[in-house]
This record gives structure tokens, sequence and C-alpha cells, in this order.
């Protein structure tokens, strides 16, 4: 017969408190997001201004999320949102081991 550790049951209860806002997904859907990584590409890549930018994504058929016109306010704004939700859900988040409990 075998003895180990595991031979008593024990419960062991533990509670973690998780503080991050990367947990959340955010509003964006996927049209949106690709919106985004478009405007993003075209700016940091190609270092192209938001009026040019604006200019090739409506030649190319893209509309706002809203159906809107691409203007160069809009595309700005778009990547300045995007910037930011990219670097919120990039954020380390901290963990508490609040308790431990062994029955």
């Amino acid at each position: 017969m075998l003895v180990g550790i595991f031979d008593t049951a024990q419960l062991v209860i533990l509670k973690l408190r998780v503080c991050t806002p990367a947990l959340c997904s955010g509003p964006y859907n996927i049209a949106q997001f690709e919106l985004f990584r478009k405007v993003l590409a075209l700016r940091e890549l190609q270092r192209m201004t938001f009026a040019a930018i604006a200019a090739d994504l409506t030649d190319a058929g893209y509309l706002s999320p809203r159906g809107c016109t691409l203007s160069a306010e809009l595309v700005f704004s778009i990547y300045k949102k995007g910037k930011r939700r990219l670097s919120r859900m990039s954020e380390v988040g901290a963990c508490w081991l609040t308790s431990i409990t062994i029955n």
C-alpha cells in the first residue's frame, strides 16, 4: 500500500484579488479594431498625415463606425483612442493573495 501526502483530504480555500484594466475587452468590435489597425499602420509605418489617411481610407471605401465619411479629425480620434486602449490593455495588473484557509 502506498502512503503519501494526499492520504488525508484537506480543503484549501484561496482568496485572490486581481486589479487590472486588461480584464475587460472594451467596446471595440472587429470592424472598429481593423479600422484602428489600418490607421495605426498608415500613421506609424508610412508616416502619413491624418488628412492623407482619411483620404486614402475613404478612397478604399472605409466609413466611420457610424457610417460617416472619414475626416482628419475622426482619424485622429480613432488613432488617439486606439493607442490609449492598447496601452490600457497591456498594463500589468496587481494581484494580492488576501487569505488562505485550510480545513
